[in-house]
This record gives C-alpha cells, structure tokens and sequence, in this order.
C-alpha cells in the first residue's frame, strides 16, 4: 500500500484508477503503472519482461462492494487505459486470489515464495 502514498499525482498522474459507486463514495482502486523510475526501482519483472511493460496490482475492492464485478471491471479498464499509452505487456506481481487474473485472460509465467529473515 506503500506506493498509493508514493505515486503522487503531480509526478505519476495516470498511475492509480479507481471506482466510485452510485453515490460517489470511492469503493476500489488498482496500480496501473507504465514504464517509469517508480516501476523500475520496485519492480524487476519490468526489466525481464522489456522496456514497454506495465504493471497491474494492489486491486482492492470495499468488502460491501465484493462479488459485483468491480475489481474485474477496475482491470480490464486499466489494461485498456495502459494500451492507450502505449503499453504492450503488463504483469501482476504478487495474487492473493488464485485464478481472479485468470478470468480475464493472465497467465501464471512465473512464481516465487515470499519469505521472511
């Protein structure tokens, strides 16, 4: 959650979507990173995927909007957004959810075990 705090608007203006409900409460949000210094200091999987790649992450939806298709909905918007600019691949890096991307068309490339020292 660090990087909704770090990606200020001023700098990274098309960095983060969100979604608002009927009454104009924001309800969910998702990092749509493109290539930037921000994506490839945090990141490495930009540097293995190529220069002209995006992230998608941090989906998070309010538990009493869940279920309604919001956070699919925030995704494929973003993806499209990102192709828009110019952005050919996007990756997600880390899933809590096993098979959510899945549903509209990721694939698992890679895994990793997160760890603790």
């Amino acid at each position: 959650m660090e990087a909704y705090v770090t990606l200020h608007p001023d700098k990274y203006p098309d960095s983060v979507m969100t979604a608002f409900d009927s009454q104009g409460q924001q309800v969910g949000w998702t990092l749509m990173l493109g290539p930037s210094d921000a994506l490839n200091t945090s990141w490495a999987f930009p540097q293995t995927c190529g220069p002209n790649t995006g992230l998608i992450g941090a989906v998070g939806i309010d538990e009493s909007h869940r279920k309604y298709g919001i956070g699919l909905a925030l995704i494929c918007h973003a993806i499209e957004a990102m192709k828009q600019r110019g952005i050919e691949g996007v990756f997600v890096d880390w899933v809590a959810l096993d098979g959510w991307y899945e549903q509209v068309g990721f694939k698992t490339w890679r895994s990793y075990r997160p760890g603790e020292l």
